[in-house]
């Protein structure tokens, strides 16, 4: 089997089967290019496939991110994305080869670390463990989720533009209220407008308010609120109220690492998962380690993930 760059594939139907196989969601050569162009973490190599014969056997994709260490520094590092292997070649160190790959990758860029994104309930997890790979709780804890489930009756609302988002406020809202939270990802200026055109969302998954915002999906079942961000505790309330309205039987906001907002959350009767669903891993690559760059204190929000 040899490896090569994503741009080197032959066929990116391969990659869409992989990508269904993996995750059940075919990811076509369009979609790819879309986040290539939009969301600045992407704009690099996108990752590494093994082939074996014209087969992709499997396929680990890099970022380059940004992060602010413990000291205030912002650094660059590598991220590993779309970690696959086809079932058939299953056990057979795919997936290790990739990813040493990718480290061999983020070495000679001159990063010190590689991060990525995992379930505890997802069989690579354990891997990622015997790879050095260790996990950064929210804010030196485990970041809770918060579920709300009631009958609902009447019409549920849509989620639909209300004049044009003003991407860059949003953005200030953002630092504003992250601004004194040190080891962190960092976000680019533009991000927000990156993050909806790559993943394909919309302006009208931005809730906004005058002192802060919402991230959110509405499904006809559920609200998932990914980011909550707030001056004060009556923004906190006007934009809770605006995802109430949206009429769903069920309210989950995954990754909570404000206090002020789970006690508000518990308050409201929200059943609180200890841990969330998602966690956030990483490795270094040199001699510097996780606790001297990071301390305990790392914090990182659900629409960091890449």
């Amino acid at each position: 089997m040899r490896i090569v760059a994503y741009d080197e594939l032959k066929d990116p139907t391969q990659f869409a089967i992989l990508a269904d196989s993996a995750f059940g969601s075919p990811q076509t050569a369009e979609q790819v290019a879309e986040r290539r162009r939009h969301d600045l973490r992407y704009h690099g190599t996108f990752g590494f496939g093994m082939v074996e014969r014209s087969q992709l056997a499997g396929f680990v994709g890099v970022v380059d991110i940004r992060v602010r260490t413990r000291s205030g520094q912002v650094i660059s590092c590598g991220g590993l994305h779309h970690v696959m292997t086809l079932p058939a070649f299953a056990r057979r160190g795919v997936a290790a080869r990739l990813i040493e790959t990718a480290h061999d990758h983020f070495r000679g860029q001159g990063y010190d670390f590689s991060f990525l994104f995992t379930a505890r309930s997802l069989a690579a997890w354990r891997l990622y463990g015997r790879l050095g790979y260790r996990e950064l709780p929210l804010s030196g804890k485990q970041a809770p989720a918060a579920y709300r489930v009631r009958p609902v009756k009447g019409r549920q609302s849509r989620l639909t533009p209300d004049g044009r988002l003003d991407y860059a406020r949003v953005e200030r809202l953002f630092d504003e209220s992250w601004g004194d939270k040190v080891s962190t990802f960092a976000r680019e200026p533009n991000w927000l407008k990156g993050r909806i055109k790559g993943w394909r969302e919309h302006d009208y998954n931005v809730m906004p308010d005058r002192d802060g915002f919402a991230y959110v999906e509405a499904e006809k079942d559920a609200v998932r609120v990914y980011e909550l961000v707030a001056r004060n505790a009556r923004a906190r309330e006007r934009i809770f109220a605006g995802i109430e309205g949206l009429n769903r039987p069920v309210i989950v906001h995954y990754s909570i690492n404000d206090p002020a907002l789970v006690r508000f959350y518990r308050d409201r009767g929200f059943c609180l998962r200890p841990r969330a669903y998602f966690v956030c891993m990483a490795r270094p690559l040199g001699r510097i380690s996780l606790r001297t760059a990071f301390g305990r204190d790392f914090s990182w929000s659900p629409l960091d993930q890449f």
